[in-house]
């Protein structure tokens, strides 16, 4: 039976056709066409809009997958809490063991997840906080730490084989990993940063991100009329987003679940 973990798959990258249309239309007229400012400051608000959808998709399959399969018992612990907190006043009296009375008896019941306690920030633009915060309700680890300070970080070089490589591989194990439920992703070929340490807002990935929500939010708002990037711009920062997209959904759908042969 499929997934919609691979029914997601299946529609990634046609999700980026719009973007790729104004890009292709950008190249073809060029820059003395006034129509190049317009398609370019187009492209980086849905390239932002891309990023914040495709978040947000990625944890619905996975609760999705959950739901449809029974399966709350080998769901992360991280997830189970987010979800049971919901029910507690934090303020009460021995909370702590509460929730995990609470998971107890749901782990029975084989419960049904809803979405609301995962999507605290809901609609808003997918900052590095936002990302952290999506991604510790499902998995209780720093995301920025798994992908940074190891050989990920090599696609800043702007090195166009590394980038389309490191595309292809993380589209290989997502497509293989999640044809069936639970997933079997093989992550060992991604050399992740398994230390997981804190990292510092000036880290390559915060400040692309920053840099890109700036772009955006420029165009947005109208505090700039003037082109905030160049078609090549544009195109490297699609590259970096849906890598960045790819990881985020290697690493939920990983460890989301627990690793177990069978429900």
């Amino acid at each position: 039976m499929s997934t919609f973990a691979s029914d997601f798959m299946d529609k990634f990258d046609a999700r980026w056709d719009e973007v790729d249309v104004l890009i292709k239309m950008a190249e073809q007229i060029g820059t003395e066409d006034a129509k190049y400012n317009v398609l370019c400051r187009a492209a980086i608000v849905l390239v932002v809009a891309n990023l914040e959808g495709c978040l947000q998709e990625i944890i619905r399959c996975l609760i999705d997958d959950i739901n449809i399969n029974d399966a709350f018992l080998i769901s992360s612990d991280r997830m189970k809490r987010t979800f049971c907190s919901q029910f507690i006043d934090r303020d009460s009296k021995n909370y702590e063991k509460k929730v995990t009375r609470m998971m107890d008896l749901f782990e029975q019941t084989n419960i049904k997840y809803t979405e609301e306690p995962f999507f605290y920030e809901n609609n808003k633009n997918p900052k590095a906080s936002v990302i952290e915060k999506y991604f510790e309700e499902i998995v209780d680890k720093n995301f920025w730490g798994y992908i940074t300070d190891c050989n990920i970080e090599k696609i800043f070089e702007n090195d166009l084989e590394f980038i389309d490589s490191m595309t292809k591989q993380l589209s290989d194990i997502l497509t293989e990993g999640v044809m069936e439920f639970p997933y079997k992703l093989d992550i060992s070929k991604i050399e992740f940063n398994l230390s997981k340490d804190k990292v510092s807002d000036d880290c390559l990935w915060k400040t692309f991100l920053n840099q890109t929500l700036k772009a955006r939010h420029n165009v947005a708002h109208g505090i700039s009329f003037d082109n905030t990037m160049s078609i090549e711009e544009i195109k490297n920062t699609r590259d970096k987003i849906i890598i960045l997209e790819k990881l985020f959904a290697v690493l939920i759908f990983k460890y989301g679940i627990k690793s177990q042969p069978e429900i």
